[in-house]
């Protein structure tokens, strides 16, 4: 029974460590924490547009210009959702290639003139 535990605990180590590690690779590979999450480097900031505030939090919609290692495939732009409140903060990555963020801007303007 002793070494069924000890087989365990280093096969938890491992897929632990294992996802750690694929974690930090993306992050220093992507030049940062933004970067590993959309899977390219930041190069900039394009527009940073504050929401009306709902309740207790703040609502923040940006728009990153990214880097990607291959040009030809992407992802080149990406949207950043950003939510804060009180005691909670939460950043959500949207990583579009250009003919995505294309498509995307055209249903923004179509239900923006409905």
């Amino acid at each position: 029974m002793e070494i069924l535990g000890v087989i365990f605990v280093v096969a938890f180590l491992a897929v632990w460590f294992g996802v750690l590690g694929s974690i930090l690779w993306r992050v220093v590979r992507h030049g940062g924490l933004r970067g590993g999450l959309y899977g390219a480097p930041v190069g900039r900031t394009l527009a940073e547009m504050p929401l009306r505030k709902r309740g207790v939090g703040k609502q923040t919609i940006r728009v990153q210009l990214l880097r990607p290692q291959e040009p030809s495939e992407g992802p080149h732009v990406g949207l950043e959702l950003e939510f804060r409140s009180f005691a909670s903060w939460s950043l959500r990555p949207v990583a579009l290639t250009r003919e995505e963020a294309r498509k995307l801007g055209e249903w923004l303007v179509k239900a923006a003139g409905e």
